[in-house]
C-alpha cells in the first residue's frame, strides 16, 4: 500500500477560503447545537448536566476532509482503493492519499485510514453522509475490521448548500459543477466509470502514468472539496448576515432607497461586475430559469433591469447595492383591535369607543376589521415576502398595504431614516434573508 503526504502548494493553499470554511463549521454546529449527541462529540464530555451549553467554535485543525475512490457504488461487490484525505497543522494544508495496488490490501488501506482519523473531531465531505461513509462500514465489516465512526461529527457539504440550488437557480448541485460556480476548474476531467476503468487496468500494468492520474483524480476531488467553502459567503449573504456598517441614500431620481452593504466572507470571484438579481416589493423574486452559464453566479434579469418596480440586489466583491423602489401614494394601516373602534361612513374613518359618544348612533356603526384602518400619504418602503406582520414593523412603524386583502406589506418612509444606522442594517438584512 502507498501512503503519499505532501503539503499543498502555494498556489493550491491560495484556493482555500479558510474564514468561509470556518464560519461554515460553525454554523453547521449553531444549526444542530441542541442535539445533545453532538454536543458530546464535539466536547467530548457528557452534556446532560449542562442544559444548553455553548457549542465550542471548530478548529480546522480538527477536521479531516476525505474522499474515497472506489471499483464500483455497491460496497457488496466493490471496494475502496483509494482514501484521500486533506488535514490542516500550523496553518498549512497538507494531502494524505491512501492508495493500494491489488486489492488484497483493501483491509490494510481502512486501518490506515482509521488511524489518520483517529485524533480528529470532524470528518468533511462531500455527498459522504449517503456515499463514503455508508461505503466503509459495509468494506470494514466485510474484511472483519472496524472503522469506528461513531465519535466524529460528520459534516456533508453537498447536505449543506443544498439551498444554493434554489437560491442560485443551479441546473446541477454535483461536485464538478459547483467547483465551476465557486470559480475553479479542476485539471482531472475523468468520470467514475473511466477512473475505475483505468485503475482495473493499473492492477495489471503497474503503470506510473496511471497510478498519478488516479492520484491526480482524487487530488483534484479534494482540492474542490475545499474550493467550494466559498459559497458559505452566498448562504450567509441570502441569511442577511452582512457587516453593520449600511450607509442609506436616496437615488439620484428620488424613485428609490440605495443600500450600500459589505458581506461578511467574500463570494465566489465569477460574479460578473453588475450582476442583477431582481425581485418584486413584498412578494417573490423574479424566478429565471437555472442557468447553464456557471460563469455568472448570481441569476441575471437583464429583461426586467428596467422595471422600476423590482427591488435589485447588485454584488461586486464584498460590496453590495440594495435598490428599493419607493411606492408613492396613499396606503392604510388596519388595527387589529377592531372592536373598539367606530366606523363612519359619511367620512369612511373609523374613531375609538372613548370618543364614539359625541357622535349620533345612526352615523356609526361598529367597526370590521376590513374597515377600520388609518389613511397614510407619502412614500412607503416594502417588507419582504415572508414578513410576519405585526402591527408594528420593528424599528419601522405602522405596517402599511394597499387594502384589507393586500399580503404586500410596507412601511412609510421618512428622512430621519437615512441616519438611524441599526435601522439601515435591519432593514437590509430583513431584505436579504427574505428574498427566497
Amino acid at each position: 500500500m502507498l501512503h503519499e503526504i505532501q503539503e499543498l502548494s502555494s498556489e493550491e493553499q491560495g484556493l482555500i477560503e479558510s474564514d468561509s470554511m470556518e464560519m461554515l463549521l460553525a454554523e453547521y454546529l449553531a444549526k444542530f447545537a441542541k442535539n445533545e449527541n453532538l454536543k458530546s462529540k464535539l466536547t467530548g464530555n457528557d452534556t446532560s448536566s449542562t442544559p444548553e451549553p455553548e457549542c465550542p467554535g471548530f478548529n480546522l485543525k480538527d477536521c479531516l476532509f476525505f474522499d474515497i475512490e472506489t471499483t464500483g457504488l455497491s460496497a457488496s461487490t466493490a471496494f475502496v482503493f483509494l482514501i484521500g484525505c486533506i488535514s490542516y497543522n500550523d496553518g498549512k494544508w497538507a494531502l494524505h492519499q491512501l492508495f493500494i495496488r491489488m486489492v488484497q490490501e483493501e483491509k490494510q488501506l481502512l486501518q490506515a485510514f482509521a488511524e489518520l482519523a483517529r485524533d480528529k473531531r470532524a470528518l468533511v465531505h462531500f455527498n459522504g453522509n449517503t456515499f463514503d461513509i455508508p461505503f466503509l462500514k459495509k468494506r470494514a465489516a466485510a474484511n472483519r475490521t472496524s472503522v469506528d465512526f461513531s465519535h466524529f461529527v460528520s459534516v456533508d457539504l453537498y447536505q449543506w448548500f443544498r439551498p444554493l440550488k434554489k437560491k442560485l437557480s443551479l441546473l446541477h448541485m454535483n461536485q464538478s459543477y459547483l467547483e465551476k460556480v465557486a470559480g475553479w476548474e479542476r485539471t482531472d476531467q475523468m468520470d467514475g466509470a473511466e477512473v475505475v476503468s483505468l485503475f482495473w487496468d493499473y492492477t495489471v500494468s503497474r503503470s506510473t502514468e496511471s497510478e498519478q492520474l488516479l492520484l491526480g483524480h482524487n487530488h483534484d476531488d479534494l482540492i474542490g472539496m475545499l474550493r467550494i467553502s466559498l459559497l458559505e459567503g452566498c448562504l450567509a449573504l441570502f441569511e442577511g448576515k452582512i457587516q453593520p456598517d449600511v450607509i442609506g441614500e436616496v437615488s439620484d431620481d428620488q424613485t428609490a432607497l440605495l443600500l450600500h452593504f459589505t458581506t461578511i466572507l467574500p463570494l465566489p470571484p465569477r460574479i460578473k461586475p453588475e450582476p442583477l438579481l431582481l425581485f418584486t416589493p413584498c412578494t417573490r423574486k423574479s424566478s429565471p430559469e437555472p442557468s447553464s452559464d456557471s460563469s455568472s453566479l448570481l441569476p441575471e434579469c437583464q429583461e426586467n433591469a428596467k422595471r422600476e418596480d423590482l427591488i435589485c440586489l447588485s454584488i461586486s466583491d464584498c460590496h453590495g447595492t440594495l435598490r428599493i423602489p419607493f411606492h408613492q401614494g396613499t396606503l392604510r394601516h388596519y388595527f387589529q383591535d377592531y372592536k373598539n373602534y367606530y366606523y363612519l361612513p359619511l367620512e369612511k374613518q373609523v374613531i375609538h369607543k372613548s370618543v364614539a359618544a359625541y357622535v349620533a348612533k345612526e352615523y356609526r356603526t361598529p367597526a370590521r376589521p376590513e374597515n377600520c384602518f388609518a389613511s397614510m400619504e407619502g412614500s412607503f418602503l416594502p417588507l419582504p415576502h415572508n414578513y410576519n406582520c405585526p402591527q408594528q414593523a420593528a424599528f419601522f412603524g405602522p405596517v402599511m398595504r394597499e387594502d384589507y386583502s393586500s399580503t404586500d406589506y410596507y412601511f412609510q418612509y421618512q428622512k430621519e431614516f437615512l441616519t438611524q444606522k441599526e435601522n439601515l442594517a435591519a432593514y437590509a438584512k430583513m431584505l436579504l434573508s427574505g428574498i427566497f
